[in-house]
């Protein structure tokens, strides 16, 4: 027989679940008894032939244990072997803490048993309240917020451990389906025998919904869906979110490549912190191994027959060695080492950064200027410009009155006209030598603006550099006055020359 290494990970959804509606529970004696036990009847008759059903159906199930956070509360559904054993470690491991327990068994009118709601006090204080429904095979966990946490983190790592040490519960599901089914089968053509039997087999609950839904994750409440975005706590069979379990990248990548069982960070913990001598691995997993046998084996498996077990049955500390290195906090140390590494590349990524924007923006404060300075040169070409073409507009209309004048004239004869017309282009054609001239010369000029403005620009920065050794800032202003009047000197003599070489003609 092929044993199962893991509880196969289907995805089911929270259902919300109400307790039974129990009488007053009687409270005398509790201080003497640990564990007293009374009796509820109901109104109804329990029918066997649905409750049988519910439990065949309830072997089938893919898990053991799966854990489902409600409403203020806590759901665990089990295989019905799981179940029996469960129930009988819960109760002799709260009773084993000094515990005081009340029971209170719900039953119909024949007698069988419904539901028993085990009622958990410390020191006259109530604590929680566990309601096992036994057709169906599930744990509703109730009561005041913080005691639930504190079931949860104190108790139920221990309960689980003890539970591990069982193999045998998926031939006890086994066992039972078959006895389910031959009880259906002898019953399908009759009606519902009603006896007093008060097997485990005949207790019923209120009906179970599908299970067959997304799970919840405790962290969030947010139901796991589809989409690959969470694994399952292979020690309380959980669904977990990566982003509320805080993985990185690379430990969610190990997990999906990996075929090892996977153990949430809060039941590692617990598991280092109320059972030293279970190991748990820095990456999150848990595999068993026993001291006869080296192949591993899951933490929720298959107990033995639970029927057969001594109600009194002690808590057997587990076998497996420890390591100090395996303890979370290491983990957590290695987190922390990581994070601060992480920080360490971030913070010079940023230096970097800063250092080529203060480049940046040192280049773009130069090119600010050398833009303005482009500006300015701009603004004095525009002028000039506009100066030449309004010369070049005077030129032209005085050659179109002398054209005028000498066409008003008169001629005696062909040879006049044709030496006042040779005067005439060769006026022209002189003109046009001397705009030329002048155009050259405006050329020149202004490629001698440009490298004056150049020459300045490097005397100024010299003279700045010295006058800061020096303080004296004054001489940059005298410097750039007079290369100002210089050039303006130039350009006022070369426009004299051309208007004296004009009214000669």
């Amino acid at each position: 027989m092929d044993e199962v290494r893991r509880s196969s990970r289907m995805k089911v959804n929270k259902v919300s679940f109400t307790p039974g509606k129990m009488s007053t529970r009687s409270r005398q004696g509790m201080r003497a008894n640990r564990n007293d036990i009374s009796t509820h009847t109901v109104k109804y008759k329990l029918d066997k032939t649905k409750a049988i059903k519910k439990q065949k159906d309830a072997t089938e199930r893919p898990f053991n244990v799966a854990v489902k956070p409600a409403t203020g509360n806590i759901v665990l559904l089990f295989s019905p072997a799981a179940y029996l054993e469960f129930k009988s470690v819960t109760i002799n491991y709260l009773k084993s803490k000094n515990l005081l327990l009340h029971t209170t068994e719900t039953t119909d009118k024949d007698g069988a048993i419904v539901s028993e709601s085990v009622s958990i006090n410390d020191n006259g204080k109530k604590l929680f309240v566990l309601n096992f429904y036994n057709s169906t095979s599930k744990l509703l966990l109730n009561g005041n917020k913080d005691h639930i946490k504190r079931f949860i983190n104190d108790f139920l790592g221990d309960i689980l451990v003890v539970l591990d040490h069982n193999k045998d519960f998926e031939e006890v599901n086994r066992m039972i389906r078959k006895c389910c089914e031959q009880y259906l089968d002898s019953n399908s053509k009759l009606q519902p025998p009603t006896t007093n039997d008060r097997t485990s087999q005949e207790q019923p609950i209120t009906p179970l919904s599908n299970t067959n839904r997304y799970p919840s994750c405790p962290v969030c409440n947010q139901p796991c869906n589809d989409q690959p975005n969470s694994v399952a706590c292979d020690l309380c069979n959980q669904w977990v979110h990566y982003q509320c379990e805080k993985l990185t990248p690379t430990e969610i990548w190990d997990i999906e490549q990996s075929t090892e069982q996977y153990v949430c960070k809060v039941c590692s913990a617990q598991v280092a912190n109320i059972c030293p001598n279970v190991s748990s691995p820095s990456g999150h997993t848990i595999i068993n191994s026993n001291a006869s046998n080296t192949q591993s084996e899951p933490m929720i498996s298959t107990p033995k027959p639970v029927i057969s077990q001594s109600v009194n049955t002690p808590i057997q500390p587990p076998l497996h060695p420890t390591d100090d290195n395996d303890n979370p906090s290491s983990v957590l140390k290695e987190e922390i080492k990581h994070l601060k590494s992480v920080v360490e590349q971030r913070d010079r990524t940023i230096k970097s950064k800063d250092n080529k924007i203060i480049k940046y923006e040192s280049e773009i404060v130069q090119l600010k200027k050398q833009l303005a300075t482009n500006r300015s040169y701009a603004i004095t070409i525009e002028e000039k410009n506009k100066e030449l073409q309004q010369s070049l507009l005077i030129s032209s209309q005085r050659i179109e009155q002398l054209e005028h004048e000498t066409n008003k004239t008169p001629l005696s004869g062909t040879t006049s006209q044709s030496q006042s017309s040779e005067k005439n282009e060769m006026k022209i054609w002189f003109l046009e030598q001397k705009l030329r001239q002048v155009e050259l010369d405006v050329h020149k000029n202004n490629i001698l603006n440009s490298l004056c403005c150049k020459t300045t620009q490097l005397i100024r920065q010299l003279v700045l550099h010295r006058s800061r050794e020096k303080g004296e800032e004054n001489q940059t202003i005298c410097l750039h006055q007079i290369q100002h009047k210089k050039g303006a000197t130039t350009l006022y003599a070369t426009w004299n020359t051309y208007i004296h070489n004009c009214k000669q003609f």
